[in-house]
């Protein structure tokens, strides 16, 4: 009994330590390891949930928590984290340093985004409470070997922000675009990278053209001519003044604009869903392309009307026509460039034509009138020796104004179209007409005497009026070579009036065969009045209004430009550089583009660029030489040899008929330097392709460096996830800071960093595989 009774004491001893020794581990659990160091943080993991400890006194605090069991995971974990503020460096890379200097042994460098984020902690809770290490950590192991582990949070919003900066969304929390306080378009680096590469090559291109076009040798003179000839161009580029020309056009043709005239008062009203500014925009750069367009043409109709010209070489007759003509638009107060079209022109020149025939009838006349001044003065001699009686006098002028209005009223002629014979004959009309063929010879004599007082003063006006034609060089020729034939024929004053007709309509071919030139120089000044106008609305409105929005940071321009100004501008010079000074990798390409010149026949292009027959008779190049054929039985044969060519597969025939057959000049064809879609032709085009890739990411990424910072200030400061953030995590963002560093891809021990390893992957490796296949191959 006894043994028994000590047996259950030391039991209760033992559960007596056991309690005891728990007591002692919960409160140094609970109190000792509680203690929190001034200015600490210490995570609590609770079996509810974390909890943050904060002290932010000068001394040591206690407090309890949860006691953790030994051995389990029932209890609390603790996590310490000393910084409230802390400053973390993220690095990665898109690109080797070799896609910047071109360089073979920059391949093993990368070209390093260096982001330094001062963050600071808010709100304890938040930051630890929303951010599970755990459960990020475990994700990332499943990525893969290389991928860089999360150490801590603050790197977890390190790669947040890291990430934005990158490819982040640029739009607000309710989706609308996001714009800086100027209204800039938020612009990633990504973004800006596709931007960059788009742009670069748009305007490379552009300048290719322009250079072929004009004789620029420097960047300067290139520059010049940018901002200062075509200012619409320099504004954002080629790409984005094709987009609003053809903005332009199709809000015209819409049946649904609101800019189309006659409209009702509450559709004048939706004006504003374009905006008055943007419409300007779109009209000035279609009257920009309108001009551009009226270049191309003036300077097509200018090689065409000297080839016309070649047709009246030394045809001076042809020439003294047109001056006259030019001097009888000018008598008439006109030009020919104010002529509005090809039928009014004809109008003219018919009526130049019968001023001509007039003008030399009234010339000729002249002897007309003194035969006239001779008949009238012996007429007064003899009256003034047996003067008339009153009677017969008023009855003479009743008998003239009678005659007067038989020639004006029924004849509808005035008295400078008839003749001195005429005059007479109308009057012996008028008497029969009248019955007063009774009246006295006197009378008649003194009726004619007023009559031809008349005439004479009336044609003597005409006369001289036609005189003063004289200084018109063609009616001065035929005035003497008329006259000419009038004293050396005798013919009669009463048949000048016919002669003259018939003589101009002897020269009636001045119309059939001159005016085809009148026309030319018609069409010669009107083009060139076209150009001064043009070239006023050029300087007076186009350059102005484009210089500045080129210089303009305003919303308008930078939404249509996406960049600033002086990011404009680089990209600009970048693109006049590799237009310049670029490498010449059209030499790669498997084609070349020749300009036909006067003469060049499919046979010489062979033999010029060293190619077989079958390249120089491609696919593209048959119809152009079918054009290029005169003769029509000669098109007939080239067609029925093309139609058996494709039976047999054999062009050689096709290429016999045309080969020594001058092509048309001043066109462009293309020579194959090979065998289109043939492996060769492929492996050709893959190389012009990395050559010509190469060199434009060269100028690429440097101007992304040049602007890269830009995108901490211009994009992510005014991006809402800063807010998302602070408002998510509890931290705040309080300076971020971003720079370019050329590092090397490995480590010390030659291995790969973790931060550049999908960069290491994707140019380094991927390229050293490819080269063993190929050896393998």
């Amino acid at each position: 009994m006894l043994e028994e009774k000590k047996a259950s004491r030391w039991g209760r001893w033992l559960v007596l330590v056991v309690l005891l020794l728990v007591l002692i581990y919960v409160i140094a659990d609970g109190w000792v390891m509680n203690k929190l160091e001034p200015y600490t943080v210490v995570g609590v993991y609770e079996p509810g949930g974390i909890r943050a400890l904060v002290n932010k006194s000068d001394k040591s605090i206690r407090r309890w928590k949860w006691p953790r069991i030994p051995g389990t995971s029932i209890g609390v974990k603790e996590e310490s984290i000393k910084d409230e503020v802390k400053t973390v460096t993220s690095r990665f890379a898109l690109y080797t340093s070799e896609e910047v200097t071109g360089k073979e042994e920059d391949k093993e460098y990368a070209q390093a985004y260096v982001v330094d984020m001062e963050i600071e902690v808010k709100d304890w809770q938040k930051f630890l409470t929303e951010i599970d290490l755990e459960k990020i950590n475990e994700e990332r192991k499943k990525a893969g070997p290389f991928v860089t582990l999360v150490k801590d949070r603050f790197e977890v919003i390190a790669g947040f922000i890291e990430d934005v900066i990158k490819k982040g969304e640029a739009t607000d929390r309710l989706g609308k675009p996001l714009r800086s306080e100027e209204g800039y378009p938020a612009m990633n680096l990504v973004a800006r990278i596709n931007y960059a590469y788009s742009q670069l090559a748009n305007r490379r291109n552009f300048l290719i053209a322009l250079l072929d076009r004009y004789q620029l040798e420097t960047g300067q003179e290139i520059t010049e001519y940018l901002e200062e000839e075509i200012p619409w161009h320099w504004f954002a580029g080629p790409d984005t003044y094709e987009f609003l020309v053809q903005q332009y056009k199709e809000i015209q043709e819409s049946i649904f604009s609101p800019y189309l005239e006659n409209i009702a008062p509450e559709v004048a009203q939706q004006r504003l869903i374009f905006g008055e500014d943007r419409l300007e925009l779109y009209q000035k750069a279609y009257q920009a392309y309108g001009y551009e367009k009226f270049l191309m043409e003036r300077e097509r109709n200018i090689e065409e009307f000297e080839k016309r010209r070649s047709d009246y070489a030394g045809e001076e007759e042809a020439e003294k026509v047109v001056r006259s003509f030019k001097k009888f638009l000018k008598w008439q107060e006109n030009e020919l460039r104010f002529v509005t079209d090809i039928e009014q022109l004809r109008t003219l020149y018919n009526s130049f034509l019968e001023k001509l025939e007039s003008d030399l009838t009234f010339i000729l006349r002249e002897s007309e009138l003194e035969f006239v001044k001779e008949e009238i003065e012996e007429a007064k001699e003899k009256f003034a020796g047996a003067p008339l009686e009153e009677a017969e006098r008023e009855k003479a002028k009743e008998i003239e104004e009678g005659v007067k209005h038989l020639i004006i009223k029924e004849r509808e002629k005035e008295f400078y179209q008839i003749s001195d014979e005429e005059l007479s004959q109308l009057l012996s009309v008028y008497l029969v007409e009248n019955n007063l063929q009774e009246i006295s010879a006197s009378v008649l004599d003194y009726v004619l005497l007023l009559l031809r007082e008349d005439y004479f003063a009336v044609l003597s006006d005409e006369v001289e009026k036609a005189g003063k034609f004289l200084d018109m060089e063609i009616i001065k020729e035929y005035y003497l070579e008329l006259k000419s034939k009038l004293e050396t024929d005798r013919i009669d004053p009463a048949q000048l009036s016919r002669t003259v007709i018939e003589y101009i309509s002897g020269q009636r071919y001045l119309y059939s065969t001159f005016v085809g030139l009148i026309s030319l120089l018609w069409q010669e000044e009107k083009i060139e009045w076209d150009r001064v106008q043009w070239e006023r609305v050029k300087e007076e409105e186009l350059i102005p209004f484009f210089e500045y929005y080129s210089q303009a940071n305003t919303e308008l321009a930078l939404n249509f430009r996406g960049i600033t100004s002086e990011e404009n501008r680089a990209l600009w010079q970048a693109a006049i550089e590799e237009a310049l000074g670029g490498e010449d990798i059209a030499s790669l390409r498997s084609f070349t583009s020749h300009k036909v010149e006067e003469g060049d026949t499919l046979a010489e292009l062979a033999k010029e660029y060293d190619v077989d027959w079958r390249l120089v008779l491609n696919r593209r190049n048959r119809d152009f030489a079918r054009r290029s054929l005169t003769s029509e039985d000669d098109k007939v044969r080239f067609d029925k040899l093309l139609a058996q060519a494709f039976e047999t597969g054999d062009y050689r025939a096709v290429y016999e008929l045309v080969k020594d057959t001058p092509l048309k000049a001043d066109e462009s064809i293309i020579i194959n330097k090979v065998e289109e879609f043939t492996p060769q032709w492929f492996e050709e085009e893959e190389g012009y392709r990395k050559k010509r890739e190469a060199t434009v990411k060269k100028y690429i990424y440097r101007w992304i460096e040049e602007f890269a910072p830009r995108v901490i200030e211009e994009y992510l400061l005014v991006s809402p996830w800063l807010d998302y953030v602070e408002r998510t995590y509890g931290v705040k963002i309080r300076q971020i800071n971003l720079y370019i560093e050329r590092d090397s891809m490995f480590n010390k021990d030659g291995q790969p960093k973790d931060e550049y390893y999908d960069l290491y992957y994707s140019k380094y490796v991927s390229a050293v595989k490819s080269e063993k296949e190929i050896k393998e191959e």
